[in-house]
């Protein structure tokens, strides 16, 4: 039996995010795969404890901003030492921004780079608004193959990178992991007081382009004929203006009393089998974790039409889809579903078994095939 191939995997954040979790799902199958994975990681967070819990080195490489020329060579100076102490044979970077560095790291010592892209090119999503010019930065260094989660993600990233070999893997997670919340949302409901209570939940990072406020409208819409029914938003804050701004909405729209802001949470999965309907509000979702994990669950998902959710669900069968932005169509969904619990155990039911396709271990198995196939072409 060969020897593992040490591979330098560079991580520019290292928050409670989907590339971060999938990143980390990666990892865990990667010494089975063949690679000896050694991570970089450009900041402390939640990221770190997971690689190392699975048995992957962590090291922590001082970040220089874009804006100061010395502070990037510094950076990639630091990539450049730890892939020659760990021989690494191979870069993969995770994100944009990782591949910046890492992507010139590689160039300069000739090793082959790999770009996991998490985004959809030419979207906006945080509050910089800087993610479309670090795409086209990245897109400039070398790349052997550029990982996309989605078909919208990987037209996308072909339109700004078509000399790059560009391969759609769908994101996974660990089925085991999340349906071993089953039942735990029970015991939840019991601890609030909910009972037998409609709840309806949307879970993710707290940030406009989510769409958290699209999510209240609708849960306005639903209020007055569904007077016991409970609205959840389950995430950490990304952008606090943003949330104040939710805060205030619900008491404008009524619902101060009827929605609850859990902030983030480690058992979110627990909060997903409490849910009645789980909601996915975003305006360019580049694939949606959250939405297989409430799937795993069974618990039917009325989601947006684009980018990730749109090939994950199928309409009518798995989950329901609506247009982004449109709380009205959003409310009417949601209340289809409550008022008929026939259908939502049966969408339920198809959720769960669509949820099989999004593995971890079949996602880990896909990349890791793509890594030996650069490793070969060399």
């Amino acid at each position: 039996m060969s020897a593992p191939t040490p591979l330098l995997v560079v991580a520019s954040s290292a928050v409670s995010g989907g590339a971060e979790r999938a990143l980390a799902s990666l990892v865990r199958f990667l010494p089975e795969l063949g690679f000896a994975p050694h991570a970089a990681l450009f900041e402390r967070g939640p990221l770190e404890g997971w690689l190392a819990d699975v048995g992957c080195p962590c090291h922590l490489v001082p970040f220089g901003r874009l804006r100061h020329p010395s502070d990037v060579a510094r950076t990639v100076v630091a990539l450049r030492r730890l892939a020659r102490r760990v021989d690494a044979r191979l870069v993969l970077d995770n994100l944009n921004t990782a591949h910046i560095y890492g992507g010139l790291a590689a160039a300069t010592l000739r090793l082959p780079a790999v770009w996991w892209q998490h985004t959809i090119p030419g979207r906006r999503y945080g509050p910089l608004m800087t993610r479309p010019l670090l795409d086209s930065l990245a897109g400039r260094l070398p790349a052997q193959v550029v990982v996309a989660s989605s078909a919208e993600a990987t037209a996308a990233q072909r339109e700004l990178t078509p000399r790059r070999r560009v391969e759609m893997v769908h994101l996974g997670i660990d089925l085991d992991a999340v349906r071993a919340a089953t039942g735990r949302g029970a015991r939840l409901r019991t601890e609030r007081g909910w009972g037998s209570e409609p709840v309806v939940g949307i879970a993710g990072w707290i940030w406009p382009w989510k769409g958290q406020d699209v999510f209240l409208r609708a849960a306005a819409e639903l209020a007055g004929r569904w007077r016991t029914a409970r609205f959840v938003v389950v995430g950490g804050t990304g952008e606090e203006a943003f949330r104040r701004r939710l805060a205030d909405l619900a008491a404008e729209l009524g619902l101060a009393d009827r929605v609850i802001f859990t902030g983030p949470r480690a058992d979110v999965y627990d909060w997903f089998d409490a849910m009645d309907v789980a909601v996915h509000a975003s305006f360019g979702e580049p694939f949606g974790l959250v939405v297989v994990e409430a799937m795993a669950l069974g618990t039917p998902v009325v989601a947006t039409s684009v980018g990730g959710p749109s090939e994950i669900i199928s309409n009518g069968e798995s989950g329901l889809l609506v247009a982004p932005g449109d709380h009205r169509a959003m409310a009417a969904a949601i209340g289809g579903l409550l008022s008929d619990p026939a259908r939502r155990a049966r969408i339920g039911a198809a959720a769960r078994a669509r949820a099989d396709h999004f593995s971890d271990r079949r996602m880990a198995t896909e990349i890791g095939t793509l890594l030996q196939a650069v490793l070969a072409a060399r």
